[in-house]
């Protein structure tokens, strides 16, 4: 078993490798046609800025082609085990689907591990410095902001207009508050000239401010302004869920009365970027079940096209889940997970069912019966089926 572990692990790692840097090197070298003149406008055609902007846009390719990249590495050992008639031996040798998946749990856990990885940290921080250097499709448009350029924020029950995005707070001015009743019904407005913080307060200046009840107008020229806004990380506040990492996503959930999109499109996210660790390893999984059927050295084109056909499936089931989950219309953690969850569940089914069908069959070749019936399962084959054997 440690001879079989170490050659399916090398296989699955090899092809895994090869697939996944050429698909990366492919769609970054379609990318740097598109975008090579902006690039190089962008820093006065310097040729070293298509070196960062490659470097930059690594992680997040990497993380869009780690799961297909596993699919077909999977497939594509396999169909050569097939074709060699080496799938069947370790099938007859008492080593089940599910034996087989244990083998290449390593692989499939440092897959997993990385694509983690990749969307929790490395593709937020390359993202952000993208979108800082305004290049190509990373001009930053937030969804937020309006037709005059000015950007709305919670900040409780309170609203807050801000005339411009600025990652520094000291340059904000002409700063909006529109303050809330617990049931939302409107208090006040305060139009301040400008905010800076003392000893830890924010401290609001040139303030008008005037009370729906009364009605009343003050003018002041400071005023303490309480907020639940974490004002000196702006950035933060600002960026899209999908540009934030593990940390960042966990403190804008945690805390609800704060930022720049609705409170669930946050969570979504977060539970988006836990679940698409363990895609890679239920792919992996599911070529191995899949490949049970086709343990006679035909059908490889079939088991390409089912093992395409899963994935591609899945794929679609998870951008159409996100979505939902994004609109509201399904709650975040069943955004998230549900197709996750399902795609485990077909790989446990198919698991455990092929399990059930060899487990006889090995009882019966360990009592010495040579021989099965018609409908009884022989090694490997599903019940129902007969090996081929020869005259001779």
């Amino acid at each position: 078993m440690r001879t079989f572990r170490g050659y399916l692990n090398y296989l699955i790692t090899t092809r895994l490798l090869f697939i996944y840097f050429g698909l990366c090197a492919f769609i970054l070298s379609v990318d740097l046609m598109i975008y090579t003149k902006p690039v190089l406008d962008s820093r006065d055609g310097d040729p070293t800025a298509l070196l960062a902007y490659a470097m930059l846009r690594l992680p997040e390719i990497g993380s869009l082609a780690l799961a297909p990249s596993a699919l077909l590495a999977s497939l594509t050992v396999l169909a050569g085990l097939i074709h060699h008639r080496e799938l069947v031996a370790l099938w007859n040798c008492k080593v089940s689907p599910l034996g087989t998946c244990l083998a290449l749990a390593p692989v499939a856990i440092v897959a997993g591990l990385l694509q983690f990885a990749l969307d929790g940290e490395a593709v937020p921080r390359t993202l952000q410095r993208l979108y800082d250097w305004d290049v190509g499709e990373y001009a930053r448009v937030l969804s937020n902001e309006t037709a005059d350029g000015s950007f709305w924020m919670r900040s409780g029950t309170d609203i807050v207009r801000l005339p411009q995005l600025s990652y520094d707070i000291e340059t904000l001015d002409n700063l909006i508050v529109f303050q809330r009743s617990l049931n939302g019904r409107l208090i006040a407005r305060i139009d301040a000239g400008g905010i800076h913080n003392e000893d830890g307060r924010w401290i609001l200046t040139d303030v008008v401010r005037r009370t729906v009840k009364g009605p009343r107008v003050e003018k002041l020229e400071r005023m303490e302004w309480r907020t639940s806004l974490p004002l000196e990380d702006l950035r933060t506040m600002a960026a899209h869920p999908s540009e934030l990492t593990i940390g960042q996503l966990l403190r804008l959930v945690r805390n609800e009365n704060f930022g720049l999109f609705p409170p669930h499109l946050y969570q979504v996210w977060l539970h988006q970027k836990f679940a698409a660790g363990l895609v890679p390893m239920l792919l992996i999984f599911l070529c191995i079940i899949l490949a049970q059927r086709f343990e006679r050295g035909g059908g490889i084109g079939l088991l390409f096209l089912k093992g395409l056909l899963f994935g591609f499936a899945f794929f679609i089931l998870a951008k159409w889940s996100q979505a939902l989950g994004e609109a509201s219309y399904l709650p975040p953690l069943i955004a998230a997970w549900a197709p996750v969850i399902i795609l485990a569940v077909v790989v446990g089914s198919f698991g455990f069912h092929h399990e059930a069908v060899m487990a006889p069959s090995v009882s019966a070749a360990e009592d010495g019966q040579e021989n099965a019936g018609p409908e009884e399962p022989v090694l490997g084959v599903i019940k129902g089926e007969r090996r081929e054997t020869s005259d001779d």
